[in-house]
């Protein structure tokens, strides 16, 4: 079974509160999240709080700030994304292969096109928390601009920011950290390759660029 992403916000908070995947760097997404998560399922804060405080302890992990990412997970209407189905076409595969020389490259760019296609605003911007990402694609985050954001950028596929800026980002507060940019290659949501599971992220990029 391939890495699970967090394409499916729901998905990636079930894989948080079975002790799997954890951020942690990036605990106060998960307390933000897994807050949203029992909102949706009609919890009030205090038994929010009471449950993360239980999963925190039996996952001994150390967190403070939990009252103020209960209340924003509360105060946001937004949910959590659960099902998606993700089209790839040749022209996201021919505009991957022009950016990308490497591997590891390609499986970055293919993942911010994937997670474009979910939650970019209509000018293709989104929002993407950086220490999160580099937990589930297994890549450091201080590697993530220099090695792979950064030619993706030079050479049009995304547009973000430059080095100084993206350190900022690496210890700055949870809303802050969510760092955004701006998809330049065109978004369409068709083509011959479909994704509409987590897991099936790496057998979808060993089936477009492995053949």
């Amino acid at each position: 079974m391939g890495v699970k992403l967090l394409f499916n916000e729901e998905e990636m908070v079930r894989s948080y509160l079975s002790g799997k995947k954890i951020p942690k760097t990036a605990l106060d997404d998960c307390v933000f999240f897994i807050s949203k998560y029992y909102k949706q399922q009609g919890l009030n804060q205090i038994d929010v709080k009471k449950n993360i405080l239980y999963w925190l302890k039996e996952n001994n992990l150390y967190f403070k700030d939990i009252n103020n990412n209960i209340d924003n997970a509360f105060l946001t209407k937004t949910k959590l994304v659960d099902n998606f189905d993700v089209k790839i076409n040749q022209d996201d595969i021919n505009r991957i292969n022009f950016v990308a020389d490497f591997e590891n490259s390609k499986k970055v760019a293919l993942f911010l096109l994937i997670y474009a296609k979910i939650h970019s605003k209509d000018n293709g911007v989104f929002k993407i928390r950086v220490a999160t990402m580099a937990e589930w694609i297994n890549i450091n985050k201080t590697n993530l601009y220099r090695r792979y954001f950064k030619p993706l950028i030079t050479y049009g596929f995304i547009e973000g920011f430059e080095q100084k800026s993206y350190n900022k980002f690496l210890i700055q507060k949870r809303e802050e950290k969510r760092m955004p940019f701006k998809m330049l290659h065109h978004i369409t949501n068709n083509g011959e390759y479909s994704i509409c599971r987590n897991e099936d992220f790496e057998e979808l990029f060993k089936e477009i660029f492995k053949n």
